[in-house]
Protein backbone atom coordinates (compact mmCIF):
# COMPACT_ATOMS: atom_id res chain seq x y z
CA UNK A 1 0.00 0.00 0.00
CA UNK A 2 1.18 3.39 -0.65
CA UNK A 3 0.02 6.44 1.27
CA UNK A 4 -1.13 9.33 -0.44
CA UNK A 5 -0.59 13.08 0.72
CA UNK A 6 -2.89 14.53 3.42
CA UNK A 7 -3.86 10.80 4.69
CA UNK A 8 -4.17 10.32 8.29
CA UNK A 9 -2.01 7.17 9.31
CA UNK A 10 -2.87 6.88 12.60
CA UNK A 11 -1.89 10.16 14.35
CA UNK A 12 0.43 11.09 11.64
CA UNK A 13 -0.21 13.41 8.70
CA UNK A 14 1.50 12.75 5.71
CA UNK A 15 2.72 15.59 3.96
CA UNK A 16 4.80 14.67 0.78
CA UNK A 17 6.78 11.60 -0.38
CA UNK A 18 10.46 12.21 -0.13
CA UNK A 19 12.40 8.94 -1.58
CA UNK A 20 11.69 5.72 -2.49
CA UNK A 21 14.16 2.93 -2.96
CA UNK A 22 14.48 -0.83 -3.43
CA UNK A 23 13.71 -1.44 -0.06
CA UNK A 24 11.25 1.23 1.35
CA UNK A 25 9.47 4.03 0.65
CA UNK A 26 10.20 7.43 2.92
CA UNK A 27 7.27 9.87 2.79
CA UNK A 28 7.71 13.04 5.37
CA UNK A 29 4.82 13.06 8.31
CA UNK A 30 2.85 15.36 10.71
CA UNK A 31 2.26 14.39 14.81
CA UNK A 32 0.34 16.86 15.34
CA UNK A 33 0.90 15.18 19.63
CA UNK A 34 4.10 16.33 19.86
CA UNK A 35 4.29 19.14 17.01
CA UNK A 36 7.46 17.64 15.02
CA UNK A 37 7.62 16.47 11.46
CA UNK A 38 9.07 12.56 11.45
CA UNK A 39 9.63 10.26 8.02
CA UNK A 40 7.76 6.99 7.76
CA UNK A 41 9.56 5.00 6.26
CA UNK A 42 6.93 1.62 4.67
CA UNK A 43 9.26 -1.07 3.45
CA UNK A 44 7.79 -3.42 0.26
CA UNK A 45 5.66 -5.15 -0.49
CA UNK A 46 6.52 -8.66 -0.09
CA UNK A 47 6.28 -8.04 3.81
CA UNK A 48 2.87 -8.25 3.64
CA UNK A 49 2.37 -11.83 2.04
CA UNK A 50 4.33 -13.37 4.84
CA UNK A 51 2.51 -13.41 8.25
CA UNK A 52 5.26 -14.14 10.04
CA UNK A 53 7.27 -10.96 8.48
CA UNK A 54 5.62 -8.37 10.45
CA UNK A 55 6.38 -10.24 13.89
CA UNK A 56 10.11 -10.53 12.65
CA UNK A 57 10.29 -6.96 11.69
CA UNK A 58 8.67 -5.39 15.25
CA UNK A 59 11.28 -7.42 17.15
CA UNK A 60 14.43 -6.26 14.70
CA UNK A 61 13.09 -3.05 15.32
CA UNK A 62 13.46 -3.12 19.07
CA UNK A 63 16.73 -3.82 18.58
CA UNK A 64 17.69 -1.48 16.38
CA UNK A 65 15.58 1.20 18.13
CA UNK A 66 17.77 0.95 20.95
CA UNK A 67 21.19 2.25 19.52
CA UNK A 68 20.70 5.40 20.46
CA UNK A 69 24.32 7.36 19.05
CA UNK A 70 24.42 11.43 17.60
CA UNK A 71 25.18 9.87 14.01
CA UNK A 72 22.49 7.25 14.09
CA UNK A 73 19.17 8.87 13.10
CA UNK A 74 16.72 7.21 15.93
CA UNK A 75 13.37 5.38 15.62
CA UNK A 76 10.35 6.67 16.97
CA UNK A 77 7.78 3.99 16.79
CA UNK A 78 6.80 1.28 14.52
CA UNK A 79 3.64 0.15 13.69
CA UNK A 80 0.98 -0.78 10.60
CA UNK A 81 -2.07 0.84 9.04
CA UNK A 82 -4.26 -1.47 7.18
CA UNK A 83 -2.13 -4.85 7.19
CA UNK A 84 1.31 -2.48 6.25
CA UNK A 85 3.89 -1.90 8.96
CA UNK A 86 6.09 0.83 8.38
CA UNK A 87 9.01 2.62 10.46
CA UNK A 88 8.71 5.85 12.60
CA UNK A 89 11.88 7.45 12.28
CA UNK A 90 13.44 11.50 12.79
CA UNK A 91 12.99 13.86 10.19
CA UNK A 92 15.79 15.32 8.75
CA UNK A 93 16.42 18.28 6.34
CA UNK A 94 19.17 17.54 3.67
CA UNK A 95 19.90 14.90 1.14
CA UNK A 96 21.35 11.31 1.09
CA UNK A 97 25.19 11.42 -0.36
CA UNK A 98 23.86 9.64 -3.27
CA UNK A 99 22.46 12.69 -4.11
CA UNK A 100 24.94 14.80 -2.97
CA UNK A 101 26.80 12.53 -5.55
CA UNK A 102 24.79 12.47 -8.31
CA UNK A 103 25.04 16.15 -8.59
CA UNK A 104 28.74 16.80 -7.76
CA UNK A 105 29.92 14.19 -10.05
CA UNK A 106 33.35 14.53 -9.03
CA UNK A 107 36.15 13.03 -6.55
CA UNK A 108 35.26 14.77 -2.86
CA UNK A 109 37.31 16.56 -0.86
CA UNK A 110 39.75 14.89 1.86
CA UNK A 111 38.37 17.18 4.44
CA UNK A 112 34.34 16.22 3.61
CA UNK A 113 35.43 12.78 3.02
CA UNK A 114 36.92 12.83 6.47
CA UNK A 115 34.01 14.09 8.22
CA UNK A 116 31.68 11.42 6.27
CA UNK A 117 33.89 8.44 7.49
CA UNK A 118 34.68 9.77 11.38
CA UNK A 119 30.68 10.01 11.22
CA UNK A 120 30.02 6.91 9.47
CA UNK A 121 32.69 4.69 11.74
CA UNK A 122 31.45 5.96 14.56
CA UNK A 123 28.39 4.90 14.04
CA UNK A 124 29.34 1.27 12.99
CA UNK A 125 31.61 0.98 15.99
CA UNK A 126 28.60 1.31 18.09
CA UNK A 127 25.85 -0.53 16.54
CA UNK A 128 28.69 -3.55 16.60
CA UNK A 129 29.33 -3.06 20.15
CA UNK A 130 25.49 -3.73 20.37
CA UNK A 131 26.36 -6.75 18.28
CA UNK A 132 23.78 -4.74 15.32
CA UNK A 133 25.41 -5.43 12.01
CA UNK A 134 24.35 -2.92 9.29
CA UNK A 135 23.80 -5.20 6.05
CA UNK A 136 23.69 -2.14 3.79
CA UNK A 137 26.37 0.71 3.89
CA UNK A 138 25.75 2.53 0.98
CA UNK A 139 25.80 6.42 0.26
CA UNK A 140 21.96 6.39 -0.02
CA UNK A 141 22.29 5.42 3.39
CA UNK A 142 24.43 8.09 4.75
CA UNK A 143 22.37 11.41 5.23
CA UNK A 144 23.83 14.80 5.21
CA UNK A 145 22.25 17.19 7.12
CA UNK A 146 21.62 21.27 6.83
CA UNK A 147 23.50 21.92 9.77
CA UNK A 148 26.52 20.06 8.79
CA UNK A 149 25.64 16.37 10.82
CA UNK A 150 26.23 13.06 9.26
CA UNK A 151 23.78 10.30 9.64
CA UNK A 152 23.45 6.83 9.16
CA UNK A 153 20.25 5.38 8.46
CA UNK A 154 18.35 1.65 7.63
CA UNK A 155 20.13 -0.22 10.38
CA UNK A 156 19.38 -3.63 9.67
CA UNK A 157 16.65 -2.95 7.18
CA UNK A 158 18.46 -5.67 4.75
CA UNK A 159 18.09 -8.58 7.60
CA UNK A 160 15.05 -7.90 7.99
CA UNK A 161 13.95 -7.80 4.20
CA UNK A 162 16.10 -10.84 3.79
CA UNK A 163 13.95 -12.70 5.44
CA UNK A 164 10.80 -11.53 3.22
CA UNK A 165 12.67 -14.36 0.95
CA UNK A 166 13.90 -12.02 -1.71
CA UNK A 167 16.12 -13.61 -3.66
CA UNK A 168 18.98 -12.84 -6.17
CA UNK A 169 17.08 -14.78 -8.88
CA UNK A 170 14.27 -11.66 -8.49
CA UNK A 171 17.18 -9.25 -8.82
CA UNK A 172 16.99 -7.63 -5.90
CA UNK A 173 20.39 -8.37 -4.25
CA UNK A 174 20.43 -8.00 -0.55
CA UNK A 175 22.93 -5.42 0.10
CA UNK A 176 23.17 -3.37 -3.20
CA UNK A 177 24.95 -4.94 -5.47
CA UNK A 178 27.44 -1.93 -5.50
CA UNK A 179 28.41 -2.41 -2.34
CA UNK A 180 27.97 -5.95 -1.34
CA UNK A 181 30.28 -7.83 0.51
CA UNK A 182 31.33 -11.15 -1.18
CA UNK A 183 31.06 -13.45 1.66
CA UNK A 184 27.33 -11.59 2.25
CA UNK A 185 26.66 -12.25 -2.07
CA UNK A 186 27.55 -15.67 -1.04
CA UNK A 187 25.32 -16.11 1.48
CA UNK A 188 27.89 -16.87 3.89
CA UNK A 189 27.35 -16.18 8.36
CA UNK A 190 28.39 -11.97 8.54
CA UNK A 191 30.14 -10.21 11.08
CA UNK A 192 31.23 -6.42 11.31
CA UNK A 193 33.84 -7.01 8.40
CA UNK A 194 30.86 -7.22 5.90
CA UNK A 195 30.19 -3.62 6.76
CA UNK A 196 33.43 -2.25 6.59
CA UNK A 197 33.79 -3.66 3.02
CA UNK A 198 30.56 -2.05 2.28
CA UNK A 199 32.28 1.01 3.39
CA UNK A 200 35.30 0.36 1.54
CA UNK A 201 33.48 0.91 -0.72
CA UNK A 202 31.74 3.92 -0.43
CA UNK A 203 35.72 5.36 0.29
CA UNK A 204 36.49 4.08 -2.92
CA UNK A 205 33.57 5.79 -4.67
CA UNK A 206 34.15 9.28 -2.67
CA UNK A 207 37.82 9.23 -3.54
CA UNK A 208 37.84 7.97 -7.21
CA UNK A 209 34.37 9.11 -8.51
CA UNK A 210 33.04 5.97 -8.92
CA UNK A 211 32.47 2.40 -8.03
CA UNK A 212 35.41 -0.18 -8.46
CA UNK A 213 32.48 -2.59 -10.17
CA UNK A 214 29.97 -2.16 -12.66
CA UNK A 215 27.84 -4.35 -14.79
CA UNK A 216 24.49 -4.46 -16.72
CA UNK A 217 23.43 -6.49 -14.50
CA UNK A 218 23.51 -6.82 -10.59
CA UNK A 219 24.81 -9.98 -11.16
CA UNK A 220 27.67 -9.26 -12.98
CA UNK A 221 28.37 -6.57 -10.15
CA UNK A 222 28.01 -9.46 -7.38
CA UNK A 223 30.53 -11.67 -9.27
CA UNK A 224 32.87 -9.24 -9.64
CA UNK A 225 32.69 -8.41 -6.09
CA UNK A 226 33.36 -11.97 -5.21
CA UNK A 227 36.08 -12.73 -7.52
CA UNK A 228 37.63 -9.69 -8.93
CA UNK A 229 40.60 -7.69 -7.60
CA UNK A 230 39.50 -3.95 -7.53
CA UNK A 231 41.15 -1.74 -9.81
CA UNK A 232 43.37 0.40 -7.74
CA UNK A 233 41.11 3.70 -7.74
CA UNK A 234 44.35 6.02 -8.40
CA UNK A 235 43.65 4.44 -11.78
CA UNK A 236 40.50 6.99 -12.18
CA UNK A 237 41.73 9.75 -9.62
CA UNK A 238 45.72 9.76 -9.58
CA UNK A 239 46.01 12.41 -6.78
CA UNK A 240 45.17 9.89 -4.39
CA UNK A 241 48.54 9.40 -2.53
CA UNK A 242 49.43 5.44 -1.91
CA UNK A 243 48.84 5.79 1.68
CA UNK A 244 44.92 6.23 0.58
CA UNK A 245 45.37 3.90 -1.74
CA UNK A 246 46.56 1.27 0.58
CA UNK A 247 43.53 1.90 3.39
CA UNK A 248 41.22 1.43 0.45
CA UNK A 249 42.21 -1.77 -0.78
CA UNK A 250 42.55 -3.44 2.40
CA UNK A 251 38.98 -2.44 2.84
CA UNK A 252 37.83 -4.42 -0.19
CA UNK A 253 39.96 -7.41 0.60
CA UNK A 254 38.13 -10.66 -0.42
CA UNK A 255 39.40 -12.39 2.45
CA UNK A 256 37.63 -11.17 5.63
CA UNK A 257 40.77 -12.08 7.95
CA UNK A 258 43.00 -9.27 5.97
CA UNK A 259 40.91 -6.26 6.13
CA UNK A 260 40.73 -4.16 9.79
CA UNK A 261 39.13 -5.72 12.52
CA UNK A 262 36.79 -2.98 13.50
CA UNK A 263 35.55 0.39 12.49
CA UNK A 264 37.63 2.39 14.75
CA UNK A 265 40.61 0.44 13.21
CA UNK A 266 39.96 1.49 10.08
CA UNK A 267 39.05 5.15 10.98
CA UNK A 268 42.82 5.44 12.73
CA UNK A 269 44.40 4.07 9.40
CA UNK A 270 42.79 6.61 7.70
CA UNK A 271 43.64 9.45 10.63
CA UNK A 272 47.14 8.40 10.39
CA UNK A 273 47.61 8.04 6.54
CA UNK A 274 46.28 11.84 6.49
CA UNK A 275 48.06 13.31 9.45
CA UNK A 276 51.32 11.93 7.61
CA UNK A 277 50.49 13.63 4.58
CA UNK A 278 49.49 16.86 6.24
CA UNK A 279 53.30 17.02 8.14
CA UNK A 280 54.97 15.95 4.55
CA UNK A 281 53.20 19.05 2.86
CA UNK A 282 54.73 22.14 2.21
CA UNK A 283 54.73 24.05 5.87
CA UNK A 284 55.72 28.09 5.31
CA UNK A 285 59.10 28.75 6.72
CA UNK A 286 59.20 32.01 8.97
CA UNK A 287 62.39 33.88 8.27
CA UNK A 288 64.69 34.41 11.21
CA UNK A 289 65.16 38.23 12.69
CA UNK A 290 68.68 39.52 12.30
CA UNK A 291 70.05 39.26 15.93
CA UNK A 292 70.24 41.87 18.09
CA UNK A 293 73.68 43.18 19.33
CA UNK A 294 75.12 42.29 22.58
CA UNK A 295 74.60 44.65 25.17
CA UNK A 296 77.98 47.16 25.58
CA UNK A 297 79.72 46.16 28.92
CA UNK A 298 79.57 47.99 32.03
CA UNK A 299 82.24 50.97 31.80
CA UNK A 300 82.49 50.73 27.77
CA UNK A 301 82.88 54.40 26.24
CA UNK A 302 79.38 54.91 24.23
CA UNK A 303 79.37 53.56 20.71
CA UNK A 304 80.27 55.90 17.97
CA UNK A 305 78.04 55.74 14.54
CA UNK A 306 80.71 55.45 11.40
CA UNK A 307 79.65 56.82 8.27
CA UNK A 308 79.53 53.10 6.95
CA UNK A 309 77.22 52.93 9.79
CA UNK A 310 75.04 55.99 8.63
CA UNK A 311 71.63 55.67 7.09
CA UNK A 312 71.84 56.64 3.33
CA UNK A 313 70.65 59.59 2.33
CA UNK A 314 67.19 59.13 0.56
CA UNK A 315 67.34 60.39 -3.80
CA UNK A 316 64.81 62.86 -4.47
CA UNK A 317 62.02 61.02 -7.01
CA UNK A 318 63.44 62.01 -10.51
CA UNK A 319 59.96 62.26 -11.83
CA UNK A 320 59.64 65.79 -12.10
CA UNK A 321 63.22 66.03 -13.92
CA UNK A 322 61.44 63.42 -16.31
CA UNK A 323 58.47 65.09 -17.19
CA UNK A 324 60.21 68.47 -18.13
CA UNK A 325 62.68 66.68 -20.06
CA UNK A 326 59.86 64.97 -21.82
CA UNK A 327 58.24 68.19 -22.41
CA UNK A 328 61.34 70.01 -23.92
CA UNK A 329 62.16 67.27 -26.27
CA UNK A 330 58.54 67.18 -27.35
CA UNK A 331 58.84 71.11 -28.42
CA UNK A 332 62.53 70.24 -29.36
CA UNK A 333 60.68 67.52 -32.03
CA UNK A 334 57.77 69.41 -33.21
CA UNK A 335 60.54 72.16 -33.71
CA UNK A 336 63.07 69.69 -35.45
CA UNK A 337 60.31 67.71 -37.98
CA UNK A 338 58.06 70.03 -39.04
CA UNK A 339 59.75 73.05 -41.01
CA UNK A 340 56.44 75.08 -41.36
CA UNK A 341 56.44 75.41 -37.51
CA UNK A 342 60.06 76.76 -37.57
CA UNK A 343 58.97 79.22 -40.14
CA UNK A 344 56.32 80.58 -37.81
CA UNK A 345 58.44 80.73 -35.10
CA UNK A 346 60.77 82.72 -36.94
CA UNK A 347 58.15 85.46 -38.46
CA UNK A 348 56.98 85.37 -34.82
CA UNK A 349 60.38 86.50 -33.51
CA UNK A 350 60.83 88.83 -36.24
CA UNK A 351 57.81 90.64 -35.49
CA UNK A 352 58.67 91.02 -32.10
CA UNK A 353 62.11 92.13 -32.85
CA UNK A 354 60.97 95.11 -35.12
CA UNK A 355 57.78 96.22 -32.98
CA UNK A 356 58.24 99.32 -30.77
CA UNK A 357 61.02 101.14 -28.61
CA UNK A 358 62.46 97.47 -27.25
CA UNK A 359 64.34 96.19 -30.84
CA UNK A 360 67.66 95.56 -28.98
CA UNK A 361 66.20 93.90 -25.79
CA UNK A 362 64.29 91.96 -28.78
CA UNK A 363 66.90 91.40 -31.11
CA UNK A 364 68.44 90.03 -27.89
CA UNK A 365 65.87 87.74 -26.52
CA UNK A 366 65.69 86.49 -30.21
CA UNK A 367 69.09 85.34 -29.99
CA UNK A 368 68.44 83.55 -26.88
CA UNK A 369 65.01 81.90 -28.06
CA UNK A 370 67.69 81.01 -31.17
CA UNK A 371 70.19 79.49 -29.26
CA UNK A 372 67.93 77.29 -26.68
CA UNK A 373 66.27 75.90 -29.68
CA UNK A 374 69.32 74.79 -31.47
CA UNK A 375 70.55 73.52 -28.29
CA UNK A 376 67.02 71.75 -27.87
CA UNK A 377 67.14 70.30 -31.42
CA UNK A 378 70.33 69.16 -30.81
CA UNK A 379 69.91 67.19 -28.01
CA UNK A 380 66.63 65.58 -29.43
CA UNK A 381 68.33 64.62 -32.83
CA UNK A 382 71.09 63.10 -30.34
CA UNK A 383 68.58 61.10 -28.50
CA UNK A 384 66.91 60.07 -31.25
CA UNK A 385 69.66 58.73 -33.05
CA UNK A 386 71.26 57.25 -29.82
CA UNK A 387 67.54 55.48 -29.61
CA UNK A 388 67.68 54.09 -33.30
CA UNK A 389 71.48 52.80 -32.92
CA UNK A 390 70.75 50.90 -30.43
CA UNK A 391 66.98 49.60 -31.95
CA UNK A 392 67.92 48.96 -34.97
CA UNK A 393 70.99 47.33 -37.14
CA UNK A 394 73.06 48.86 -38.89
CA UNK A 395 71.90 48.65 -42.39
CA UNK A 396 68.04 49.81 -41.01
CA UNK A 397 69.59 52.40 -39.21
CA UNK A 398 71.89 54.45 -42.40
CA UNK A 399 68.60 53.74 -44.32
CA UNK A 400 66.36 55.78 -41.39
CA UNK A 401 68.80 58.80 -40.85
CA UNK A 402 69.26 58.88 -45.09
CA UNK A 403 65.23 58.84 -44.99
CA UNK A 404 65.35 61.50 -42.40
CA UNK A 405 67.37 64.03 -44.14
CA UNK A 406 65.83 63.19 -47.19
CA UNK A 407 62.56 64.67 -45.90
CA UNK A 408 64.05 67.75 -43.99
CA UNK A 409 65.44 68.42 -47.51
Amino acid sequence: MVFAPDQEIGPYRIVSQVGRGGMATVFKAYHAALDRFVAIKVPVADFQSNPDVLARFKREVKIIAKLDHPNIIPIYDVSEFDGTPFLVMRFVEGRTLREFLSQYKKAVSLNAIMTILRAVTGALAFAHQKQVLHRDVKPSNIMLANDGSVYLMDFGLARIVAEADLTLSKDVVIGTPYYISPEQAKGEPLDERTDLYSLGVVLYELLAGRVPFTGERPSIVVYHHISTPPPPPSTFNPQISPGLEQVVLRALTKERAQRFASASEMLNALQEVVQNEAQLSPQTVPVPLPPKPAPPPPGAPPAVITPDAAPARQLKSPSSFLLALSILILVSELIFFFPALRTEIRSALASLGSSGEQGGGSDLMRIIIGTLSAYIATLSAHIILNNLRKRLSGAAFIFSISHLAWDRA
